[in-house]
């Protein structure tokens, strides 16, 4: 099933926490973590602009936090560059083949 079809269906709390929080994901492999909008998260999980940041505390801001935070769990290396760049906290504690895969990246 689709993500825009998913998002038709009702979804629980939990679930379309998830859905938001994977289209940022592949929002972020796309156009950048920096990059992200909440424009392009709503669009990609097919969901309304308001409902991007209500799942997550501190709104997008805690958005961006647990992208990050699952990056570096899945070893995403375009998004832990940018998080190392930007001196993100998770992306600073990320283990050193996540940061070497990261490095290699840029390279």
């Amino acid at each position: 099933m689709k993500e825009k079809d998913m998002a038709r269906v009702k979804l629980s709390a939990p679930e379309r926490r998830e859905l938001i929080l994977e289209a940022a994901i592949e929002t972020a492999l796309a156009v950048g973590w920096r990059s992200m909008t909440r424009d392009h998260i709503a669009e990609r999980a097919g969901v309304a602009c308001g409902l991007v940041g209500q799942y997550f505390d501190g709104g997008m801001t805690g958005l961006r936090d647990e992208v990050m935070r699952k990056a570096v769990l899945r070893g995403l290396a375009p998004i832990v560059a940018e998080g190392l760049a930007s001196r993100h906290a998770e992306a600073l504690q990320a283990s050193r083949a996540v940061k070497r895969k990261a490095a290699a990246y840029l390279a």
